[in-house]
């Protein structure tokens, strides 16, 4: 299986000392997530960020949710930041598995899209890979 692998990071905003929320999070066919999202509506109550608790079987992708939130925090940091991921030559490591390893079965595509607002600025990370037979 012939996979492509791209990770794409869009910063719109300048370094700030505000808080950073969650606002959406969409993940498709990673790891044993088929289809999952959040939305600033679940994540907020009158504009107040909601707490979230995750409870799961094992196996069901809590897991992989958290990985892909923590490799999107620090890409976005490294960014900004010289010292945030380990070089390996001009290659990084990450966080969480990466590639067709943690693509669905029977899968043709995976992705995660996740935004952050800090105020009024967004921040924006997606991760996506295709397989092709």
């Amino acid at each position: 299986m012939k996979v492509t692998y791209d990770k794409i990071i869009i910063i719109l905003t300048n370094q700030s000392e505000h808080s950073m929320y969650l606002k959406n999070i969409f993940i498709e066919n990673m790891g044993a997530i088929e289809k999952f999202s959040l939305v600033e509506n679940d994540l907020f109550i009158n504009d107040n960020p909601k707490p979230i608790i995750l409870l799961g079987k094992n196996g069901t992708g809590k897991t992989t949710l958290l990985s892909s939130i923590v490799d999107a925090l620090y890409e976005l940091s490294s960014n900004c930041f010289d010292d945030v991921l380990p070089h390996e030559g001009l290659n990084r490591q990450y966080f969480k598995v990466s590639g067709s390893k943690n693509m669905r079965v029977n899968s043709q595509y995976a992705f995660s899209y996740i935004n952050f607002a800090v105020e009024e600025e967004i921040l924006e990370y997606c991760d996506k890979k295709w397989g092709f037979g």
